[in-house]
């Protein structure tokens, strides 16, 4: 499973999305020269990022649709009336969303790591009918791949029939706005423990663990926290291209390990 932000499917009618269009073409009118690198220079964010946006290829994210309504107009009352479009239109979107937030109640039963494997898997592979195959993908033994598939059944995220097998919804699930809240906490725990058992039993094969320690001031952990989303976007975006034949997962940790001595 891909916890990422919550996203909307690309629309014609999203505001801020068509504000874009325009800045650019004006952009591009003025001067040939100048495109899609230099808005993204302008609104502070990769032009790779920026092109996926525009394309359709990636959904626009609450933090993201700040960032680019700030980049894109100074005037406070028509930040706001963007901002209020797309909070409108993201609901009403006739569209399939490419991410969507779970509420609370489908975390708590959403809230084991196999869940978003076998839902991934499902995505990249439809009509999968059995139960052995999946568990030999997951790693997971078959009475609990069964089980988790009763869950996300349950919840319309996968269906199954005698003719077609099991079939996933072409979605990503965020649990992002619940961190902090106990089922997120055992989502992670498992993936984590995942993690642990894989280093412990194949060391660096298929895999790759690696960390950086350093000071930084807590008043950057935000905008931290919103590049790390990014990268991590951008890059399962990028793999995800090409036809998968494993499931990985990518986890990206930050957590103070203790404060500096205090300058005395």
């Amino acid at each position: 499973m891909c916890y990422h932000l919550v996203t909307m499917s690309p629309s014609s009618t999203n505001p801020i999305l068509a504000r874009l269009q325009e800045i650019l073409s004006e952009m591009q009118s003025q001067n040939r020269g100048r495109g899609l690198r230099a808005l993204a220079r302008k609104l502070g964010i990769p032009a790779p990022t920026l092109s996926r946006i525009l394309s359709g290829r990636r959904g626009l994210s609450l933090a993201m649709a700040q960032k680019i309504v700030r980049g894109i107009t100074e005037h406070p009352a028509e930040r706001r009336r963007l901002m209020k479009a797309f909070a409108v239109e993201s609901p009403r979107s006739t569209k399939a969303t490419r991410y969507r937030y779970l509420e609370l109640q489908e975390l708590e039963t959403l809230s084991h790591w196999g869940h978003g494997a076998l839902l991934e898997v499902l995505r990249g592979e439809s009509g999968i009918r059995s139960l052995h195959t999946l568990s030999l993908a997951t790693g997971m033994p078959e009475p609990e791949v069964e089980r988790l598939l009763g869950d996300l059944r349950a919840l319309k995220l996968v269906s199954y029939t005698i003719k077609r097998g099991w079939e996933a919804r072409d979605v990503h699930l965020s649990s992002i706005r619940w961190e902090g809240e106990s089922p997120w906490k055992r989502v992670h725990r498992g993936y984590a423990e995942r993690a642990v058992q894989y280093f412990e039993r194949y060391g660096k094969e298929e895999a790759s663990f690696q960390g950086i320690t350093f000071l930084a001031s807590a008043s950057r952990l935000e905008e931290t926290k919103v590049r790390i989303r990014e990268f991590a976007e951008e890059l399962a975006d990028e793999l995800a291209q090409e036809k998968g034949d494993t499931l990985y997962r990518l986890n990206v940790q930050l957590f103070p390990l203790g404060k500096a001595r205090a300058k005395s």
